[in-house]
């Protein structure tokens, strides 16, 4: 354990080290606060500039942070983890994740609902790995956590749901092979679970998900029926005595 605890501290401070002092990892490497989002590329040069492709592996290493400093006892960290968790949600929600009345981005792009890959210059309607329409928005769902509720409301989901995934082949033909499935139904869980949670259990479960926490995120609701509720609400005004 002792082993344990020393390579979890060294991940956070490779990550979201908040000390200017440390002599092995720079200051808040991934995530700028002006942005409100973490960066996928570091120092290599990009004609669009830097990018984030899954947001939800950017809230979700966030809520880790935020958990460990509350199981490890550590208050600075946990309302560091919480602030920049907090921040992201909420600039996830105004540029990531579009709902209709998003006046953020050009009026012809935002009934995609999602951003795909957003650099600094453009946003591309796309992923890294595929142009299929439902790992676009399916990337932005891993990994499954009660946390997703911050930033994917249920009024998001209900718009991305019946605009694109609904109509997708590989929903409408319920491929069960395709372990995607899983990632969509468990989204969908959290709008109609009566649609969702039949499909879900004759799906091939994503290689980074189990059948017991798929099912139990879609009965919970993928977050929306927890003490964590959706969007701003719940997000402390915390204090950083270790950020200078």
């Amino acid at each position: 354990m002792k082993e344990l605890n020393a390579m979890i501290w060294m991940m956070l401070r490779d990550v979201a080290n908040p000390s200017s002092e440390d002599a092995f990892f720079p200051k808040f490497r991934h995530f700028p606060f002006y942005l409100g989002h973490s960066y996928s590329h570091g120092v290599t040069p990009i004609a669009d500039g830097k990018d984030e492709e899954s947001t939800s592996e950017d809230v979700n290493f966030y809520y880790g942070m935020e958990l460990w400093g509350l199981v490890s006892k550590n208050k600075a960290v946990e309302d560091l983890g919480s602030l920049k968790l907090c921040l992201n949600a909420r600039t996830i929600r105004t540029y990531f994740l579009m709902t209709s009345d998003n006046t953020i981005h050009p009026k012809e792009f935002v009934p995609n609902h999602m951003t795909g890959i957003f650099f600094d210059n453009k946003a591309a309607y796309a992923t890294w790995f595929s142009a299929e329409k439902y790992t676009i928005h399916g990337i932005q769902m891993i990994p499954v956590s009660p946390i997703n509720a911050m930033v994917r409301t249920t009024t998001f989901i209900q718009q991305e749901w019946d605009d694109i995934l609904s109509k997708e082949p590989v929903v409408t033909e319920v491929n069960t092979t395709n372990a995607w499935l899983s990632l969509l139904f468990v989204n969908e869980a959290a709008v109609d679970q009566a649609d969702a949670l039949p499909k879900l259990q004759e799906a091939n479960i994503d290689d980074g998900l189990t059948s017991s926490w798929a099912l139990y995120n879609a009965v919970e609701g993928g977050g929306h029926r927890s003490g964590r509720v959706e969007g701003s609400k719940g997000c402390p005004v915390v204090t950083c005595t270790t950020c200078s």
